[in-house]
Parts: structure tokens; C-alpha cells; sequence
């Protein structure tokens, strides 16, 4: 396939020529928005990850009757603090509006296919990114328009959602894939994973790890590291893991390629696999391994990253839930754990895909009982 043309610039307005430079630009405006307005047709369950893990107040419309949409995406959507989603039937906008900051108008849903972050993405997509003052505004006024539209947006009910589930069942379902496939959840889950997951639903998990996540803040904001640092962060893995030994060699490791390698890893405006792979190749965080910066990621994001381990491993082993290349193996492998753990969420309906771990976590505690 060919390389498309690269983003065009002209004043307050670009031109976005395939998904990679939709999703950053969308990217762009979660990191600086207070409030974030989506008119868009279809939301898949990966909605978290593709708007960079944005944690303020979200006003959402989709066409919730078709069959493009996951309803088990929108329910979690709807289980978010701060957010407000409505359905029309017909809307077939794709519309990123941040107040102040701009908005993005194309062609690209709400879902991994539409935001794909690689050039040569299966789907073709183009936007338009603006941030003239007068388009913006009445780009606000348009959304506003549509949201205070009570006769044709309307709320979206239980019910509701039961319908389009049933409804959905007749049309087969493209699921999100990554390096490797993503399986999908099992139609049937164990009882005991549903009333796991009933419990851990109402645990915030913003400010959980907040001592850590001020430590891997301060260290990514150095402009070096010293040994000191890096025996620190070592010991804090190791009050986790049980096993202080296994870092040594990342205490050794070259301190400018572990601070390299923290920066790159919670880049938000790249795609998981891809900060993987690059601080895997480059030997960036040498001494960690998968399950170690996985557990980065979770003390940064909890509610964005569930770690794996051996904890997931054995709850993926008991419910039947395990599948080939999904694991803590490769970039690959996590990236596809990620990828499934967004499906369970949406099925389940947690308020984040972090929720997973609260789940792993209590059962296999009470496996030690």
C-alpha cells in the first residue's frame, strides 16, 4: 500500500490524511481539553484508550440502534464519572469538539479500525482539524443544537441497550485485533466472575497508587537519573513482586535508556504496542520484564492499564478465558491481553478497564483463604 500524504497545514485548520494523524490530533485534544463533545456514529470498546486515557467531563452522541456499535462499549461509557451519553437514530457525524482548544470532523468513529495507529491502517480515514475561533463556535453551537434536541436525542435507558444487544446477535461482529487476534469474551461468563465483577464496580480507582504515581512523575520529570533513583523504584517493585533479587540488572542497566525508557512508556499519545516494542528493541528498560512494566502502567493509569501476571494468568486459566497470544510474553501478547480486557469490561460493565485487575485481584485472594 502506498504512504498517503502527510498532514497539510494551512492557518487554524489541518488537513488529517489516515487514521495515525486523526488519533493524534484527537490525542492532542484530550491532553489540553476541560470538556470533551462526541457526535460520533459508532463507539467500539478500545473508546478509552483512543482518547488517551482523557479523564474530564464527556458529553457523547451515537446512533446506538446500529449494528456498529457496541452497546456493552457505550454501557461502560456511561458508567464513567462525568459523562452524559445520548442516542439519535441517523447520526452518522464524526465530531471531536474541546471547547477552547479545536475539534477534529472526518470520518472516523469512536473505534480501533476507524483510529488505527499505523499509516498503513486497513480503513481509510480523513479529518479535518480546526481551531478557528468562528468554526468553533459554530461547531458548539451545531453539537448543542443536537444535544438539546429532545425529541430525537434522547437518553439512553437499560432497555434500550438490551434491545440492541439481542438485535446485534443477528450481525456478525468485527472484533478489534492487534499483532495478534483478539478473542472475544466467552457469551456465557462464569457466575462467579459476574459477581466478582458486581462488587468491585463502585471502587474508585483515580486516586489509587497515588504515592507511586507521584514517584514514576517526579523521575520521568528529571532531566537525569541517579542510582539512588533507580534502587528506589526497584525497591517499590520489589514490595509488590517479593522478589528484590530479579532487579538487579535493571539497577546496572544504563540510567539515561531507563529514563529514556519511562518517558516513552507512558507517552499517552502513542499506542501501547508501539512504546513496547520501541523500549524492547532499543533495550530501553533492560532488567524489566513484561509483568514489571506492566505494573508501571497500571501505578501511572490504574483505570487504563490492568497489569499482567501470574494472578491474571490463573484467574484467565480457571474461567476458561485463556487463549493463545494473549499473555506477558511480548509487546504483541500484552497488547492483545489489553485488547481483551477492554471486551470483558464492556461486557461486564466496569466503570474502567483498570477494573479487571480489582477483579483478578479479589479472586485470587480468596483462593489464599
Amino acid at each position: 500500500m502506498k504512504t498517503l500524504p502527510k498532514t497539510l497545514k494551512a492557518a487554524n485548520t489541518e488537513f488529517l490524511a489516515n487514521p495515525a494523524e486523526i488519533r493524534k490530533a484527537i490525542h492532542g485534544l484530550a491532553s489540553q481539553a476541560k470538556s470533551l463533545d462526541l457526535a460520533v456514529a459508532f463507539i467500539g470498546p478500545e473508546w478509552q484508550r483512543l482518547l488517551a486515557n482523557y479523564p474530564g467531563a464527556i458529553r457523547a452522541i451515537s446512533w446506538l440502534t446500529h449494528p456498529a456499535t457496541d452497546p456493552d462499549a457505550v454501557k461502560s461509557l456511561i458508567s464513567r464519572q462525568k459523562t452524559f451519553v445520548k442516542q439519535r437514530n441517523g447520526l452518522h457525524a464524526k465530531v471531536y469538539f474541546a471547547s477552547g482548544v479545536g475539534a477534529v470532523v472526518g470520518s472516523a468513529d469512536l473505534s480501533r479500525p476507524a483510529l488505527a495507529d499505523v499509516v498503513d491502517a486497513p480503513q481509510c480515514e480523513a479529518a479535518i482539524l480546526v481551531h478557528e475561533p468562528e468554526l468553533l463556535a459554530e461547531i458548539s453551537k451545531w453539537f448543542g443544537t443536537l444535544w438539546n434536541d429532545h425529541l430525537h436525542t434522547t437518553k439512553i435507558t437499560d432497555s434500550n441497550l438490551e434491545r440492541v444487544r439481542e438485535e446485534r446477535k443477528k450481525f456478525p461482529v468485527q472484533w478489534p485485533h492487534t499483532v495478534n487476534n483478539v478473542p472475544p469474551p466467552p457469551d456465557v461468563l462464569p457466575p462467579w466472575v459476574i459477581r466478582i465483577a458486581k462488587g468491585v464496580r463502585q471502587i474508585p480507582l483515580e486516586n489509587k497508587f497515588e504515592n507511586y504515581r507521584e514517584q514514576l512523575q517526579s523521575l520521568v520529570s528529571k532531566q537525569s537519573v541517579s542510582a539512588k533513583d533507580v534502587a528506589k523504584l526497584a525497591d517499590t517493585l520489589a514490595e509488590w513482586t517479593k522478589h528484590r533479587a530479579v532487579y538487579k540488572n535493571f539497577e546496572e542497566h544504563s540510567r539515561k535508556k531507563t529514563l529514556d525508557g519511562l518517558r516513552t512508556l507512558f507517552d499517552e499519545g502513542r499506542d501501547i504496542y508501539d512504546r513496547l516494542t520501541e523500549i524492547n528493541e532499543k533495550g530501553l528498560l533492560k532488567g524489566l520484564r513484561i509483568p514489571a512494566i506492566s505494573l508501571l502502567l497500571y501505578w501511572s493509569l490504574p483505570y487504563a492499564y490492568p497489569p499482567f501476571n501470574a494472578k491474571t494468568k490463573k484467574f484467565l486459566e480457571n474461567s476458561k478465558m485463556d487463549s493463545a497470544g494473549m499473555s506477558a510474553s511480548s509487546p504483541a501478547c500484552y497488547a492483545t491481553w489489553l485488547g481483551f480486557a477492554e471486551l470483558l469490561r464492556a461486557k461486564l460493565h466496569l466503570p474502567s478497564v483498570g477494573h479487571i485487575d480489582r477483579i483478578v485481584t479479589k479472586y485470587y485472594d480468596s483462593l489464599k483463604q
